[in-house]
């Protein structure tokens, strides 16, 4: 049975910044289990590496498979303060097979190391045993790149997500990604409300993205605040905050 239970029920990790390209932070939750149980071999593994902003909000997830041997190790993590390291503490008896990563509903925060092979996961530390369900943010501010097709008015468009300090200053840009825009996508104009620190829709934008405002921005530096739906599967609202003469590479 233990032997059994180490491949089974296994999950997809979203893995967030790391201090070295073989070891990297990682949450476990219901929606990685699914991909593991239909895999074809038991030993695979999946997880997904994230990117993390300043505030622990997850910025991209990337789906990754990997292998789980009898020579992985799976430990309660313990934090070196002195070292700002996590080193193993107490070993989890049957593995990614025991209760804690199987129960549903559970969501763990891990540190996973890597083989040199970038495959065979060597270590897997639980740093943390209630993590929060949806770190993922519904709003944020980005640079928008370009549209793909669309039809009826759905499609994709291209951004870099950026990240901002308190006075408005760009502290973080990370990679290009895309996201999905319907025909109930609102265009808007932003203002900034002062008093409460955020920005609010203004008047429409005339034609959305095929309007002038937003045509070609290659040639200049869009930025925008975009709010994605409640389910996070598309944008529900794209607000323009600041127009550049020139576009940022």
């Amino acid at each position: 049975m233990l032997c059994k239970s180490m491949f089974f029920g296994t999950m997809l990790l979203f893995v967030a910044g790391s201090t070295r390209a073989d070891e990297f932070d990682a949450v476990i939750n219901d929606g990685t289990r699914g991909f593991t149980t239909q895999a074809n071999s038991p030993e695979k593994f999946f997880y997904g590496r994230v990117t993390l902003d300043s505030k622990g909000q997850i910025v991209h997830t990337f789906i990754k498979e990997g292998t789980v041997t009898r020579q992985t190790k799976v430990a309660m993590g313990k934090f070196n303060e002195k070292r700002k390291q996590w080193t193993p503490g107490e070993a989890i008896e049957d593995g990614v097979g025991a209760e804690l990563f199987t129960d549903k509903g559970k969501v763990l925060r891990v540190r996973i190391t890597l083989a040199d092979d970038k495959t065979t996961i060597k270590r897997i530390l639980v740093t943390k045993t209630e993590e929060k369900a949806a770190p993922q943010a519904r709003e944020f501010d980005a640079i928008y790149k370009t549209k793909g097709l669309r039809t009826n008015g759905r499609g994709t468009i291209a951004f870099i997500r950026i990240e901002r300090d308190d006075s408005g200053k760009v502290i973080n840009k990370f990679g290009l990604q895309t996201g999905l825009v319907t025909a109930d996508t609102k265009y808007v104009m932003g203002k900034y409300n002062e008093a409460e620190k955020k920005w609010e829709a203004g008047d429409e934008i005339p034609n959305g993205l095929d309007g002038d405002l937003l045509k070609d921005p290659g040639s200049k530096t869009i930025y925008v605040r975009i709010k994605l739906r409640d389910d996070r599967r598309g944008i529900a609202q794209f607000l323009v905050t600041q127009i550049g003469e020139q576009a940022e590479k």
